[in-house]
């Protein structure tokens, strides 16, 4: 997994995991506030005697180091705690004190440490010197009482003799100082005498203390013996974290275990979530994306976004979505028929097919949307329209009688009322009718196949979208497509469908042979995708109201470009369905060459008319633009390009510093984008309308 995963996953999450931390530091303040403060006390033991030693033996540093850690364990027995707790006469039981006592070596040393750890401070370093003491006093180490005894006797000789070899010393001296300065023979033999007295009571005291001082060296030297380096000393300050780190430690550990879970869950979830996940799962293409927006709460066609709010980002995705299906389609209008399904119920098909029907119909499509679930149809309420009669009732007819009247462009009062025409213009809805016994024969019929063979053919239908039930569910949509040879476009619902379930529904559609051409991601959250939306705010957030605009125009347009005779009204204007267009006369629409082209703004500046033959630049040093205000709305030197290439005329973004936009959509660019009659080019802030001559232009110039 990549880095920009791990940043979407816990961008998604990132809620919880502040949850988390806040729920973890809370519960940390409660339990650090309602402990009492520690504090601690350590006593150093030395194991063994020959520290003391100035040639220490091999043998006896290790004998005290492996002995060290025997009376690690001796220090917390029964014995030893409770003689301590008696002679402190300690609040304590044994099973309490052996609980604040840690007993421990330090590393590669003969030295051993008893830790008390209590709340107070005092009373922490009275049992730790306890501790130690009754350690020493119960270890088989311990001279014996007669050992004691000759000891104190042998300590209180050696400081009788040690004075005693004191003053036989000063004696000495003394004589000494008098022979120096004696004359007389008989004086001087004397005081020899005396000298060999006193140096021989000298020797003799000095050989009995060097004896008395072997024999406790002999007592106390040995290798098993403990000794206190260091007693414990009162602590002064409480051991631990403070407040501010328990809780930040808290916070923190509380905030790894939520992405820890986090994690987990992702790595268990195997549903599919954004484009790219089906790219690299499922190895199918992806057609459009639809970022989810909400089911609502009014009536069920506040489901048509497209149509309703036109300007929403995620109508611009369902435009997207029709520019996917159409370049599929290899810009082919009769390849564009095409049966939408899912793999299991709610999962937004209907919806997905409605809307695009809906910015097909806008695009000048005359469009034919057939709710062919007969089993949960759901498109007559999207629409608001009556499911008396539809689908149904027409594989009760004859479709014969329908390609006579369909070229008429009316329809035989039989089945007048099963394509209903929708408040969108060119959108034409059959609904599903009364809900047949037998849904999968009546939809493998030959009478449907002869209808839809029927809607192919008719001139007034440039589009079929068949919106049939779940794939995993029913085998309708596979026997519809089995029958009629209709590509079929998958509907997918992202954090829904699991992969295991789009696998399945990918191999069953193989296996009969059926031509799968796309999936459509449905409800996408932005939080799952690896990029921020807000790019789509900029351009279909709040309209700059500094921007002149008009609520009725009169304009001559084209049949390709205006359904509803260049009459713009103030519904239509509100709605987005028709764009708001400067006023024009059919003559001067006329009057253009084959390869010129009519550019104009809002007010009463004069149109600008370029001959287009190959190309030409719009931009403060190329075409003038200076009537038009072009500096102050930030139109660059060398802005945008118009193209002719076999009649039609392409508009392309130069690398401009302030962008183009056509009709609201900014172009990526140096990359050409064709121009329909009345399309709005917006360079900076300047809007420019683009008129040219059509083959209906002409005509109705010459009426």
């Amino acid at each position: 997994m990549e880095l920009i995963e791990y940043i979407r996953i816990f961008r998604k999450w990132l809620w919880l995991l502040v949850l988390a931390a806040i729920l973890g530091g809370g519960v940390s303040y409660l339990i650090r506030s309602r402990q009492p403060a520690l504090y601690e006390a350590t006593v150093l033991i030395e194991v063994g005697g020959f520290m003391q030693s100035p040639n220490p033996e091999s043998s006896e540093i290790r004998t005290g180091v492996e002995l060290a850690q025997t009376y690690v364990v001796l220090a917390k027995t029964h014995n030893v705690l409770q003689a301590s707790i008696d002679a402190g006469d300690f609040p304590l039981t044994a099973q309490e004190l052996e609980k604040i006592i840690d007993a421990r070596t330090i590393t590669g040393t003969s030295l051993l440490k008893i830790t008390a750890t209590y709340t107070e401070p005092i009373l922490t370093a009275d049992i730790a010197n306890a501790v130690a003491q009754q350690l020493i006093l119960k270890s088989p180490t311990h001279l014996t009482t007669d050992q004691q005894q000759q000891v104190a006797l042998i300590t209180a000789e050696i400081a009788r003799l040690s004075t005693q070899l004191e003053a036989a010393r000063q004696r000495l001296e003394d004589i000494d100082a008098q022979l120096r300065t004696a004359t007389d023979a008989g004086l001087i033999a004397d005081l020899r005498a005396q000298r060999s007295v006193a140096v021989t009571e000298v020797n003799e005291t000095s050989a009995t203390l060097a004896q008395f001082t072997s024999t406790i060296a002999e007592l106390q030297a040995r290798v098993n013996s403990l000794d206190i380096v260091q007693e414990a000393r009162i602590p002064e300050e409480p051991v631990g974290p403070g407040l501010l780190t328990f809780v930040a430690l808290g916070s923190i550990t509380s905030a790894c275990l939520a992405a820890g879970g986090i994690l987990l869950l992702d790595y268990l979830d195997d549903t599919i979530k954004t484009p790219e996940a089906v790219v690299q799962h499922l190895q199918l293409p992806v057609l459009g994306k639809i970022t989810n927006y909400g089911r609502g709460f009014g009536p069920a066609n506040g489901h048509l976004i497209t149509k309703t709010d036109p300007d929403h980002f995620v109508a611009e995705e369902y435009r997207a979505l029709r520019t996917q299906l159409l370049y599929a389609a290899g810009g082919e209008s009769r390849d564009l028929h095409t049966i939408f399904t899912s793999t299991a119920p709610d999962e937004g098909k209907s919806v997905t097919v409605a809307n695009l029907a809906v910015t097909l119909a806008l695009a000048h499509y005359q469009v034919l949307l057939i709710d062919a679930d007969l089993r949960r149809p759901s498109q007559h309420q999207l629409f608001s329209l009556d499911n008396q009669l539809g689908l149904t009732t027409l594989l009760e007819l004859p479709p014969e009688k329908a390609l006579q009247n369909l070229d008429q462009l009316k329809f035989h009062k039989e089945f007048e009322g099963c394509i209903q025409q929708t408040d969108v213009p060119g959108l034409r809805l059959i609904t599903s009718g009364i809900l047949p016994t037998n849904p999968t024969e009546a939809l493998g019929s030959h009478h449907l196949q002869r209808w839809l063979e029927v809607f192919r053919e008719s001139p007034e239908i440039d589009v079929i979208l068949v919106d049939t039930p779940p794939v995993m569910a029913v085998t309708d949509a596979s026997v519809l497509a089995a029958s009629t040879g209709l590509p079929i476009v998958l509907v997918l619902r992202a954090g829904k469908t699991r992969r295991a379930a789009v696998v399945e529904s990918k191999a069953q559609l193989a296996q009969l042979g059926l031509k799968l051409r796309g999936v459509v991601l449905n409800g996408v959250k932005h939080t799952d995708l690896p990029y921020d939306r807000g790019y789509y705010n900029y351009y279909y957030g709040v309209r700059d109201k500094t921007i002149p605009t008009r609520t009725t125009v009169d304009v001559v347009r084209s049949e390709e470009t205006s359904p509803n005779n260049g009459k713009l009204t103030q519904k239509q204007f509100k709605t987005g369905q028709l764009r708001r267009l400067p006023l024009v006369e059919a003559s001067e629409i006329a009057a253009l060459a084959t390869n010129e082209i009519m550019l104009m703004t809002e007010g009463d500046k004069p149109p600008l008319v370029l001959n287009v033959t190959e190309k030409v630049t719009l931009g403060r040093e190329h075409v003038g633009l200076e009537a038009y205000e072009a500096f102050r709305l930030g139109v660059s030197r060398s802005h945008a390009a118009i193209h002719q290439r076999g009649g039609r005329f392409y508009v392309e973004d130069l690398g401009s510093t302030n962008g183009t936009w056509l009709n609201e959509r900014a172009l990526r660019p140096h990359r050409s984008y064709r121009l329909a009659n009345g399309d709005c080019v917006r360079l900076g802030e300047l809007q420019l309308w683009v008129y040219y001559r059509t083959a209906e232009t002409a005509e109705v110039a010459k009426a």
